[in-house]
């Protein structure tokens, strides 16, 4: 017996794990929703120092781009576009980035 796209779904949602990933998922929802509203009033504080353009960049690549491992860890255009962003960091404070992210 071949079941069709929809059975098989009906099937997953049934599921108490399926159950139980919804509700974590809306308790996730509202933590999402207020880190997301942080980033957004951090994007429109403009960033004069190093320590300032560190602290957009780490919040960039860890929470909007997901880019938190290690440089061995990354495909060539991910890895690049960060160490391009580090770069516009600049000075000490882009010397502390590129260590937190070495293999």
């Amino acid at each position: 017996m071949t079941l069709t796209h929809d059975e098989r779904w009906e099937i997953v949602w049934a599921m108490p794990e399926w159950k139980e990933h919804d509700r974590l998922v809306e308790l996730s929802n509202e933590h999402f929703d207020r880190m997301f509203g942080l980033i957004d009033a951090m994007w429109a504080i403009p960033a004069r120092t190093e320590a300032g353009r560190k602290s957009k960049v780490l919040v960039l690549l860890a929470c909007v781009l997901d880019l938190r491992g290690h440089d061995d860890e990354l495909d060539y255009r991910d890895l690049l576009g960060r160490r391009l962003l580090i770069e516009f960091v600049g000075g000490e404070a882009a010397a502390s980035l590129r260590e937190s992210f070495a293999a």
